[in-house]
């Protein structure tokens, strides 16, 4: 039997946490100090030792986006057992085909799910122990699914009691809180918390039925992260993982037969995000 993708990230997400904390120790500081053999005269301007930089704009591509949910909206919607600790969602900067067609006469779901995923912060360093440092910025998180995609096929062929294709995009204003000054060259660690809104549309077909569109929202919903990146002078890499927390999400109808009385299911997932930055 294939291992959940809600345990496997879980134990990869504590794993990496341990190997934070070794590391951690480790990454020296950055200091402007006096050149070697050259002693700082009296009234020379000479920054302290951990003194914050310039403020910066960063813009992150978005090389994948994962979404493992704790249990599937498709098993919460539809019954089906095939969709028992069904496959992650996937999502990046460059993927603009979606699984429905979109025309669900939400303008706001319809503007929003025609972006692909992409991110942007304002990130500076700060006077103080720690953190030292914090950015402000949103992430557009955009996830397209179908149930071939979600479920596990490689026990052999699966035949659905009923069919399901969505898309759901999330943005959140984000706050990271740094281990050294964003503004430095090397590697970086941070945590962050995110607000922000879930928006989705769902093309349902149950057995014997005919196609129907459902609209899935839920404001506010939140998120907690940590990840870890290496940036150079223009670019840079990150790697986060982030907890959403969308438990309370409405759906407009519920056309499954057996479940049209639940109009909320739990989107509750561990995202993990793997993009470049470019930094001005």
């Amino acid at each position: 039997m294939p291992t959940p993708p809600w345990n496997t990230l879980a134990r990869f997400s504590a794993g990496l946490i341990g190997v934070l904390l070794l590391l951690l120790p480790a990454t020296p500081g950055h200091a402007q100090q006096a050149p070697p053999g050259q002693q700082a005269q009296e009234g020379d301007a000479v920054e302290p030792v951990g003194a914050p930089g310039e403020g910066e704009w960063r813009f992150h591509f978005v090389i994948q986006d994962q979404m493992a949910y704790r249990d599937h909206p498709f098993l919460q919607m539809t019954g089906d057992s095939d969709f028992d600790k069904g496959q992650a969602g996937t999502g990046n900067s460059w993927q603009f085909d979606r699984a429905t067609g979109g025309d669900d006469g939400d303008i706001l779901t319809t503007v929003l799910g025609a972006l692909p995923a992409f991110g942007f912060e304002y990130a500076r360093g700060i006077d103080f122990p720690f953190p030292r440092g914090v950015s402000f910025g949103l992430d557009h998180i955009q996830i397209s699914q179908t149930d071939r995609d979600a479920i596990d096929q490689s026990t052999g062929s699966v035949t659905l009691s009923g069919r399901a294709n969505m898309d759901t995009v999330y943005d959140f204003g984000v706050v990271r809180f740094f281990a050294f000054d964003p503004g430095d060259e090397g590697i970086n660690y941070f945590v962050g918390v995110g607000l922000g809104m879930m928006n989705g549309v769902l093309e349902a077909k149950p057995a014997g039925g005919s196609t129907e569109v459902v609209t899935l929202f839920q404001a506010p919903a939140g998120l907690t992260r940590f990840g870890i990146e290496a940036i150079g002078e223009n670019f840079g890499f990150r790697y986060e993982i982030s907890l959403v927390n969308a438990e309370d999400v409405e759906m407009s109808k519920n056309p499954y037969t057996g479940f049209g009385s639940v109009k909320t299911i739990d989107f509750t997932a561990t995202l993990i995000r793997v993009a470049i930055q470019y930094r001005l």
